[in-house]
């Protein structure tokens, strides 16, 4: 049989032992060093000079003088001295200098590794609660990878349930993102954790993002984020499909068809009825832009007539207040056709041309014109002969009268065209007057030919 314990190698008493109380009392030292093992520090390499009777400490790696030797061992003031016990594989041991408990696993002290699995509630520099069974004070919290990437996962037990983060100002929420009481993501605001607005949406079966607060406008949803109407000028918010005209088939009412009250700027008002303030009346069909100008509030009018060649344009330099006049702007499909004019200012087409029984003639926006009119004639009649022209000239300035002959018809036609006098456009400006003598015929039969005139003047 041994003279010591398994365990703690504690003197026996022995049969016939003399003084047998030093050796009962030596094992009760040993006791009362290691059982409620508590040390006053575990980082000391040097002995404390004045330690109290029974102190004790875990000698660090590296300690010198009575130390020397002895890490790892637990040293025990006694008497003036040091005893050291060597800890086993189990022990436990409270560090007083850091509040650690740590064990010892055979070879060195290490903190013991808690169960941590299905505990009720955990709260770090906090209480957790049944709700909260996880609670964190701190001012930031850290999860990182562990070699790769790294994931949060909120997962919820159905579709109706929630799965969300919840922002909260004062432990009352303000902001809420996730999947709320569906599978599609959303983003919530409040400003008081009572009234809540779903700000954004973004639906799980397409994609696609919507706002769902507010009023449909022509099928998109709409919100605080986005036009509420196809007019809403709000800065910074997003535009709908057909905001200002775009993208919309058929584009914008014109307000009351008025051209005057399209001062918004537009890419496709229309005019559904007789709109007003147009260059064309009935502009039915027909389209206006309306563009910001460069500085102050000006703006600009576009209007493009339902034919789809006709176009014109005027300004305003007051918002809208007072516009100018229209100003047609011409293109190959509108630079020909009917001239007019009103108290000198062109209003049509900048080219006419056109021909009828008596002629063909050209008119220009500027008045001026010119009119072309020819007959076959017998060379050798007498008197007053009169050619229609096929329009009808201004008499200030008097038109100007031009002629020849083909040249062709007659063998000699010096001599059958001199006969021809007083060449003039008539009284009403729609005719060109001439007067045939017989003098110098040589054959009242044998001589016809074609008389052209060229008139020119202006239309108004």
């Amino acid at each position: 049989m041994s003279d010591t314990s398994a365990n703690l190698a504690m003197p026996y008493l022995l049969p016939s032992q003399a003084q047998k109380h030093v050796t009962h009392n030596a094992a009760l030292d040993l006791l009362d060093a290691v059982v409620q093992l508590s040390v006053e520090s575990r980082a000391l390499t040097v002995p404390p000079a004045l330690p109290g009777d029974g102190a004790r400490y875990l000698v660090a790696a590296g300690a010198t003088g009575d130390w020397d030797g002895q890490a790892g061992q637990v040293a025990v003031a006694r008497g003036g001295g040091w005893a050291f016990v060597a800890p086993q594989p189990g022990w436990l041991l409270h560090d007083r200098d850091t509040g650690e408990v740590l064990v010892f696993d055979g070879s060195a002290w290490a903190r013991p590794v808690p169960d941590t699995d299905n505990l009720a509630g955990v709260g770090i520099n906090t209480g957790s609660d049944l709700v909260n069974r996880l609670a964190v004070s701190s001012p930031a919290t850290l999860l990182s990878h562990d070699g790769a990437g790294h994931q949060l996962k909120i997962n919820k037990a159905a579709s109706a349930e929630t799965a969300s983060l919840l922002y909260q100002t004062g432990w009352s929420g303000r902001a809420e993102i996730g999947l709320a009481g569906n599978d599609d993501l959303a983003l919530k605001v409040s400003p008081d954790g009572s009234a809540w607005t779903e700000a954004l949406r973004t639906e799980a079966a397409s994609g696609r993002v919507i706002v769902p607060q507010g009023a449909e406008i022509g099928g998109v949803l709409t919100g605080s984020a986005v036009q509420a109407g196809n007019l809403d000028q709000t800065l910074g918010v997003l535009l709908t499909v057909g905001a200002f005209g775009l993208g919309k088939g058929g584009g914008l009412p014109a307000p009351n068809n008025d051209a005057d009250d399209c001062v918004v700027p537009g890419f496709n008002y229309r005019f559904s009825t007789s709109g007003a303030n147009c260059p064309v009346a009935n502009p039915y069909g027909s389209s206006l832009q309306v563009f910001a100008g460069t500085g102050g509030n000006r703006l600009q009018q576009l209007f493009v007539h339902s034919n789809g060649s006709d176009m014109w344009v005027r300004s305003s330099t007051d918002a809208g207040a007072s516009w100018g006049t229209w100003d047609q702007i011409f293109t190959q499909g509108s630079i020909l056709g009917a001239v007019s004019e009103s108290s000198g200012t062109p209003t049509g087409a900048i080219f006419e041309a056109g021909a009828n029984a008596n002629g063909s003639y050209e008119k220009y926006a500027s008045g001026y014109m010119v009119a072309w009119t020819e007959r076959l004639i017998d060379v050798t009649a007498t008197g007053a002969q009169t050619f229609n022209l096929p329009v009808t000239f201004v008499s200030d300035p008097a038109p100007v009268v031009s002629w020849c002959h083909d040249g062709t018809a007659s063998p000699n036609a010096a001599l059958h065209y001199s006969n021809i006098e007083g060449i003039s456009v008539s009284n009403t400006h729609d005719s060109v007057a001439i007067n045939l003598n017989s003098a110098g015929v040589a054959d009242a039969s044998a001589y016809k030919d074609t008389l052209r005139f060229c008139v020119q003047g202006r239309w108004f």
